[in-house]
């Protein structure tokens, strides 16, 4: 799923990757956004966001901002480590006759190429989403935390009565996941979603590692964003709340296999 605003920055809207590369899109998405707010004068449109040969592969056009383009590249090079399906730490691998980059448990889960990742639960995700979770980090850890909003929607289904409602902040440089007294069912996603955390920058979702002496505290951070000022960061809006889907709106992700 993505918010609807961003939108107007792809011209092919239908973005055709796993959710556990949300984080890596988002990060590019914004960026971009920022750019084309403070530039008017000129706005840049990717061409489309989808998964090839394993990767993420962001096509733009030959004239785009030298900025967005370095992100790009950094994305491009970080999806070959991150599991396209659940975000946490993987490999680009030989899958059903072409290339995947997953972690083990997801190569193990999905068998076959074509499986849905979100299976019949898209329409609970949005509104779990929205209304049920709150999310207090920024992009970097949403293909991570997409994994455990889709096992905790499932379990919710099935048990209706008693709904996990978790609530996702960063604190002390990794994610945090309450209550701390998770379903059985979900303690393993969430145990390695936590674990990842610390592997993946919390800022635009490349693979980076836990910083001491950052001036808002310990962050999980790639190269790039350690040396980025805390004050432009900021500037830039990127740490950002979950809105209701009635005020911004959503779209659900196609992983490219249909």
């Amino acid at each position: 799923m993505l918010e609807k605003e961003f939108l107007d920055y792809v011209k092919q809207q239908d973005i055709t990757c796993g959710p556990g590369w949300y984080g890596l899109v988002l990060w590019i998405l914004e960026v971009l956004k920022y750019h084309n707010e403070n530039n008017p004068e000129i706005q840049y449109k990717i061409i489309r966001i989808e998964e090839k040969m394993g990767e993420l592969h962001i096509e733009i056009p030959e004239k785009f901002p030298g900025f967005v383009k370095k992100m790009i590249n950094m994305a491009n090079v970080s999806s070959k480590t991150i599991c396209e399906y659940c975000g946490c730490i993987g490999e680009l691998q030989q899958y059903d006759g072409g290339y995947k980059t997953l972690c083990s448990e997801c190569k193990k889960k999905y068998k076959r190429k074509k499986e849905p990742i979100v299976a019949n639960v898209a329409n609970d995700v949005l509104d779990y989403m929205s209304k049920q979770s709150t999310i207090h980090c920024e992009y970097g850890w949403y293909g991570l935390i997409m994994s455990v909003v889709v096992a905790a929607v499932e379990y919710n289904v099935k048990n209706p009565d008693n709904p996990y409602k978790p609530l996702f902040e960063e604190k002390d440089g990794k994610l945090s996941i309450e209550p701390d007294a998770p379903p059985e069912s979900l303690k393993e996603i969430i145990h390695r979603a936590q674990d990842a955390s610390g592997k993946i920058c919390d800022r635009c979702g490349c693979r980076g590692k836990l910083q001491e002496g950052m001036k808002e505290g310990p962050r999980t951070l790639c190269r790039e964003c350690g040396k980025m000022k805390y004050d432009e960061i900021k500037t830039m809006a990127i740490r950002r709340h979950r809105l209701k889907a009635a005020e911004r709106g959503y779209i659900i992700w196609n992983n490219g296999d249909n």
